[in-house]
């Protein structure tokens, strides 16, 4: 376990729960890490730089890359992601590796 994981331990910020699973957050606003969430193939969807992350009314999640095949990547609610690359074409659904 690493010295930053740690501190956050430490903090209480970071907990484990009854099955190993990583929770993060205190008081009523505790959230369990699905680490598997939005697992994409770094080969065809390379993140480099991600810079801004936003979620619209949908629930999908917005990720900006600086990465040229694949400068917007949109999340839904499971996970599966659609990208925007260069000059904005369109690529296929993906969808998460469980």
């Amino acid at each position: 376990m690493d010295k930053g994981l740690k501190s956050l331990i430490a903090l209480g910020l970071i907990d484990f729960g009854p099955k190993d699973e990583l929770i993060i957050g205190h008081g009523d606003f505790r959230y369990t890490i699905d680490v598997n969430w939005g697992a994409l193939n770094p080969q065809y969807y390379p993140v480099h730089d991600c810079h801004e992350m936003a979620m619209d009314k949908n629930g999908r999640i917005f990720l900006l890359t600086n990465h040229t095949k694949n400068n917007v990547l949109i999340y839904d609610y499971w996970g599966s992601a659609r990208c925007l690359g260069y000059r904005l074409s369109r690529c296929p659904r993906v969808d998460a590796q469980r």
